[in-house]
C-alpha cells in the first residue's frame, strides 16, 4: 500500500471541510475506489517464517521495520509488520492486499494508507517494457454538497528502467510518479506529489532499497537483513 496516499487523503478531508461550510448540509459520505491497470499482483517469493528487516528514513527520522512470512492463510499470502508505532498484517492476493489492524480488518479507504515496507502487488509484475497504473479515487456522495461534483483521484504511474545489482542481488529497478488530480464543480486541477525510485528483488520479489520524495519530504528505506545473503553496500551500488 501507498504511504504517499494519506497526504492526498487529509488534502482531500480538508477541501471537503471548506466545501461543508460553505454549502448547507454536508453530504451522505465519501465513496472510495481503488482501481489497477496491468497489475496481476501476487505475493512476495518467501518461505514462511522468513524475515526481512529494513532501515528506514523519512524526513531525515531514522527508525525501523521488520516483516515476516505468515504463509497461507485462506486464499492470500500474509505478513506481518512490526514498527515502533504500529503493528499490522497484510494478506496479499492478486492485485489487492488486504489489511489487518488490533482491531481486525481495515477499511478500504484506510487499508490504502498503510504501507508493506517489503511489498506491494505491482512488483510482482515488474518486468522488461512493462509499465503499469494504481488509483486511488475518492469522490463526495449525496446530500447537498455533492451538487459541488468534488472528487479526487490519486494516480502513480509505474515504469520499468532496467535491471541492476544492489547488495548483490539483481534488481528490478522501477521509477514511479505520484500525480494528485482534484476535480469539482469549478474546475481541474493536477499536480505532481512526488517521485519513487524502488529495486526489487528479481527472484523474491521484495524491496531491496527505495529512494523517493514526496512534496518535498525525503524518503528512503533499505533491505538490511534478510533470508539470502547480502552483499555490503558499495559506492556501486
Amino acid at each position: 500500500m501507498k504511504w504517499w496516499v494519506e497526504f492526498a487523503a487529509v488534502a482531500f478531508a480538508f477541501l471537503v471541510l471548506i466545501a461543508v461550510f460553505a454549502a448547507p448540509l454536508k453530504p451522505d459520505g465519501i465513496d472510495f475506489s481503488a482501481v489497477s491497470e496491468n497489475v496481476t499482483g501476487g505475493a512476495p517469493r518467501l518461505a514462511a517464517g522468513s524475515a526481512l528487516e529494513y532501515a528506514l528514513t523519512v524526513g531525515g527520522v531514522t527508525s525501523g521495520a521488520t516483516v515476516r512470512a505468515l504463509g497461507a492463510r485462506g486464499t492470500c499470502a500474509a505478513f506481518s509488520q512490526q514498527t515502533a508505532g504500529m503493528n499490522l498484517t497484510f494478506c496479499f492476493s492478486g492485485a489487492e492486499a488486504r489489511v489487518f489492524g488490533i482491531g481486525g480488518e481495515l477499511p478500504a479507504e484506510s487499508a490504502a494508507l498503510a504501507r508493506c515496507y517489503a511489498f506491494e502487488p505491482w512488483m510482482a509484475d515488474a518486468a522488461a517494457n512493462w509499465s503499469a497504473s494504481t488509483t486511488y479515487a475518492q469522490t463526495v456522495r449525496g446530500g447537498e454538497l455533492s451538487r459541488l461534483n468534488l472528487s479526487e483521484e490519486t494516480v502513480t504511474f509505474y515504469s520499468f528502467e532496467g535491471t541492476e545489482t544492489v547488495r548483490g542481488r539483481t534488481a528490478l529497478k522501477v521509477a514511479a510518479e505520484i500525480v494528485q488530480r482534484r476535480m469539482s464543480a469549478h474546475g481541474a486541477e493536477e499536480r505532481v506529489l512526488g517521485n519513487r525510485t524502488v529495486w526489487v528483488d528479481a527472484e523474491t520479489r521484495v524491496v531491496l532499497r527505495e529512494n523517493a520524495t514526496l512534496v518535498g519530504m525525503a524518503y528512503a528505506s533499505e533491505l538490511v537483513a534478510a533470508p539470502f545473503a547480502l552483499e555490503n553496500q558499495t559506492d556501486a551500488d
